[in-house]
């Protein structure tokens, strides 16, 4: 009797709920354009069971905002699985795609509710009457209502409300993936449907086999109907992430022969021969790579690396191989705009050997590319390097004369190289400081530099001048004050 007792409710137990949907109604009324707002309530009366409400809130909810599509999700969602009410369900999302008909969640969302539905209904039969079986019987090329004829006819109108998206028709067949029971005929409809509608699209193709139980069967189709040398890099690539070795240089081997090669395609087709370590074999796919397309930087930036790679590992068993020829041979084949990487690597390489034409490989390489910001950084930092801080000043003096702006990282650069010398000139410093605030005036910790090189010298005047501009150039002054009198107390 005690345990009744301190289990029987009482008006207590629902005055808070009671007055935190009342505070809601009041805020809604208030604030009924947020539907940030609306969804915190609908969770708050989901969490409590106030289906009453929930019912109210809903209707309100859509009335005013008709055009949210997660508003009709959520309804329908909560009639199916709440309220055990598929009717309503389906009146929800019915409601709501007339409204928003090209809207792919509810065409997806109504799709998958009917599927449940479906096994729902077997799995209740299946309870009630063990012994009976469905029937499954239908004409050719149909589909009986056990076997998905309603959602089949939601899918052809989501189809012919958003006709050229084939990843929208590819998002269908990983629902039925979901549903065993029902699935394998209404997918093969799909995957037929979107197959004759986007036949000649390898992004579809690609797509489809990434989807599909046996995605060698549906790539195998794909070249046989589209062979493309887009076609036959997407499957490659789909070889490679499955480490299928074998089959991408059997498949990189009939597109040669058929004509469907790219540089994609022979780069993922050395890749998997050199990670097989047959380094020689890796060199010659990437050489036919470049014969084939003289004009890829890509192409020539995998054989150049290799090649480097190969030489250092044979340098001890042999005379070590200058790659420098290979290198000229690449600047004269890819178009003088895009071979910044190449100048870099060229570079880089050359630094590495310690070559006796360095000043004028990077001449060279400056007058091709007189803005490439990691060009000029690998300038400067070599000089640093090899020649110290008075050949530094030179490099950052001739860059310092085009009339592009620089960048900011060579400009930090170059201010580190001023004041790591032994007798900072602070007006070469603080013409930098000038240039960068010049070229780059938004950058907080330039400025936040800026004042501790001008305070740490005493020159108190100029921090004055330095930080009502830094104010001016940075749009809150606020947390500038505050960084720089961190900065300054520290």
């Amino acid at each position: 009797a005690r345990n009744k007792q301190q289990k029987k409710t009482t008006l207590s137990d629902f005055a808070g709920p009671r007055r935190i949907h009342l505070l809601f109604a009041r805020g809604l009324r208030r604030f009924h354009g947020n539907v940030g707002f609306w969804k915190q309530y609908l969770a708050y009366a989901r969490k409590t069971k106030s289906n009453a409400a929930l019912t109210k809130a809903y209707a309100r909810a859509l009335q005013l905002h008709p055009t949210h599509a997660s508003l009709w999700h959520e309804a329908a969602l909560w009639e199916f699985e709440e309220n055990q009410n598929m009717t309503a369900a389906r009146s929800h999302l019915q409601s709501g795609l007339r409204i928003l008909s090209s809207s792919r969640r509810l065409w997806l969302a109504y799709f998958r509710l009917e599927l449940r539905y479906m096994r729902k209904l077997r799995e209740r039969q299946a309870l009630l009457a063990p012994d009976t079986a469905p029937a499954e019987d239908a004409a050719e090329g149909e589909l009986t209502v056990w076997q998905g004829a309603v959602p089949k006819a939601i899918y052809l109108y989501a189809i012919k409300a958003l006709p050229e998206d084939f990843l929208f028709r590819i998002d269908f067949l990983r629902i039925c993936a979901e549903f065993s029971e029902v699935g394998p005929r209404l997918a093969q409809f799909i995957e037929e449907s979107t197959i004759a509608s986007f036949q000649q699209e390898a992004a579809m193709w690609d797509a489809l086999a990434r989807t599909s139980t046996a995605a060698v069967h549906t790539f195998e189709r794909a070249v046989a109907t589209v062979p493309s040398s887009d076609m036959f890099a997407r499957y490659a690539a789909f070889l490679y992430e499955k480490k299928e070795r074998d089959k991408l240089v059997e498949v990189a081997e009939r597109a040669t022969r058929m004509a469907c090669t790219s540089p994609t395609l022979f780069k993922l087709w050395a890749t998997c021969l050199l990670e097989s370590h047959h380094i020689d074999e890796g060199l010659k796919v990437l050489r036919d790579c470049t014969a084939a397309f003289p004009a890829s930087e890509d192409a020539w930036l995998m054989l150049l690396s290799t090649s480097v790679r190969a030489s250092a590992f044979r340098a001890p068993a042999g005379p070590f191989e200058d790659v420098s020829p290979l290198f000229e041979q690449a600047l004269r084949q890819v178009p003088a705009a895009q071979t910044g990487s190449l100048w870099l690597s060229y570079l880089q390489y050359s630094l590495a050997r310690g070559t006796a034409v360095l000043d004028k490989l990077f001449e060279r390489a400056l007058a091709a590319h007189p803005n490439h910001p990691e060009l000029q950084t690998l300038y400067v930092n070599s000089t640093m390097v090899l020649g110290g801080v008075q050949h530094a000043r030179g490099a950052i003096s001739k860059l310092q004369r085009g009339s592009a702006p620089l960048s900011l990282p060579l400009l930090m650069r170059c201010l580190r190289v001023e004041l790591s010398a032994l007798q900072v000139d602070a007006a070469r410093v603080r013409a930098l400081f000038e240039r960068a605030a010049a070229d780059h005036p938004t950058c907080r910790d330039l400025w936040r530099d800026y004042l501790r090189f001008e305070s740490s010298g005493g020159h108190f005047d100029r921090v004055s001048l330095v930080f009502q501009r830094a104010t001016v150039a940075l749009p809150d002054e606020t947390e500038f004050l505050s960084q720089f009198l961190s900065t300054t107390e520290c």
